[in-house]
């Protein structure tokens, strides 16, 4: 269990006394804050009172007040609250902070971040991110952080990868690892192969217009092909483009 008293102590100082059973639910509060001015943008909660929905959102803020200096991007911590835990995760560019309460200490830890990286695929599909208010993006993530508690409540059934979810009737699309997230993480990689491409055809241009300006100097405006300096440039120039056309086969092959 990770340590970081920091934000243990902004957590402790919610003041929360109470028993927190969470009525037998695994996996019963999970929220999307915006870190630099400590918005929550989104937060899905299974108790139905009030005085347990107020201090749980309450920890939840002193926690992205303390993320934001705490915290750098991509890292993650557990903290251990009452009788369960917070799972914290911060997104890659250190903008936004996701958290799952998990009931019981026993809950494994790679389940919870693995929920919350299925429910930042959603969060990055939301436009507005940067500029929304306190729960704006409520209407839209609530209903996905229910189907993502619905998924990962039960440990063994996810362990076993079981078959997505079925909620109100239809697919709900979220696996152990949902077809959402394979989807986003293969096109990024897509995308990450055709700029490396294009970035070698941009090179192989280069070389080719150095090459022929190499040529041109040395070679003055006598267009002799016996000249040694044309002959080694047009050599050059089969030699790059062999290989350019090696490279490109390879590269389409992969991509």
């Amino acid at each position: 269990l990770a340590q970081a008293s920091c934000l243990q102590d902004q957590a402790a100082s919610a003041q929360l006394s109470m028993a927190t059973t969470w009525k037998g639910h695994a996996l019963p509060f999970v929220a999307v804050g915006r870190v630099k001015d400590s918005v929550t943008l989104a937060y899905y909660i299974s108790t139905d009172v009030e005085e347990q929905k107020t201090q749980t959102k309450e920890v939840f803020k002193k926690l992205l007040d303390a993320a934001r200096q705490k915290l750098s991007a991509s890292q993650r911590t557990r903290l251990q609250w009452n009788d369960g835990s917070v799972c914290c995760m911060m997104d890659n560019e250190g903008e936004l902070l996701y958290c799952v309460v998990t009931a019981q200490l026993s809950y494994p830890e790679r389940l919870a971040y693995q929920l919350l990286a299925n429910l930042s695929v959603h969060v990055q599909r939301q436009k507005n991110i940067f500029d929304v208010g306190e729960n704006g993006l409520n209407e839209d993530l609530e209903p996905r952080m229910q189907e993502l508690v619905a998924q990962y409540e039960d440990p063994k059934q996810t362990l076993t990868g079981q078959p997505p979810t079925m909620v109100h009737g239809r697919d709900s699309g979220l696996g152990p690892l949902s077809d959402a997230a394979a989807r986003h993480a293969n096109s990024n990689l897509h995308n990450r192969r055709m700029m490396m491409y294009g970035g070698f055809c941009l090179c192989f241009c280069i070389v080719i217009a150095f090459i022929f300006i190499w040529a041109n100097s040395r070679g003055g405006e006598d267009e002799d092909p016996d000249k040694p300096a044309v002959n080694g440039a047009l050599q050059a120039i089969a030699t790059v483009a062999d290989q350019a056309a090696v490279t490109r086969s390879a590269w389409t092959a992969m991509v």
